[in-house]
């Protein structure tokens, strides 16, 4: 009897525990969305009815930044091209804002990395790919094409990746 009043104990304080968690959590979300929601009014001057439209997109956006502790809020999506651009098997390279973007279509699935390559600016949206692995096509230094990371030599460092948001036919990158 006494291990059963014991286990119901302990129970209830795990469920305590995890419901002060839960309101530490929002506490904390609310405190993020009014911080970011008063520097973009700062910024851009947004009229109050402008608020609570805000306020709303603030909240998805903070919400979608599940992992990130700052509570940042996400990069802009930028459209690169349509997935009829880029044929599984194949890549192109866009410019994006003054940066040269790589996109592959593995098996239609799009990846994004920098298009140069840090070893000598070979384009790398012109190397073989295999798997999600691209080779540059000047003196086969490799990448990974998830986090441009730099695979081999003679490439010094990694390449910028970006995340990929395919919606529709649309495909966009995070910047």
């Amino acid at each position: 009897m006494d291990r059963d009043l014991q286990f119901i104990q302990e129970a209830r304080n795990l469920l305590h525990a995890a419901h002060e968690a839960y309101l530490k959590f929002r506490n904390f979300a609310e405190e993020q969305v009014e911080r970011h929601l008063a520097r973009v009014n700062d910024r851009f001057g947004c009229a109050e009815k402008d608020q609570s439209v805000l306020t709303d997109l603030h909240k998805i956006n903070l919400l979608s930044c599940s992992g990130n502790p700052s509570g940042e809020l996400m990069g802009e999506l930028v459209k690169i091209l349509e997935k009829r651009d880029v044929a599984p098997g194949s890549s192109t390279a866009v410019e994006v804002r003054g940066q040269k973007v790589a996109v592959f279509n593995v098996d239609g699935t799009f990846y994004a990395i920098g298009d140069t390559c840090t070893h000598r600016a070979g384009p790398l949206s012109e190397g073989e790919v295999s798997g999600t692995t691209v080779t540059c096509p000047w003196h086969r230094a490799q990448y990974d094409l998830k986090t441009g990371g730099v695979l081999t030599p003679p490439a010094p460092e990694s390449v910028a990746s970006y995340k990929v948001v395919v919606e529709g036919d649309a495909v966009s990158i995070e910047l």
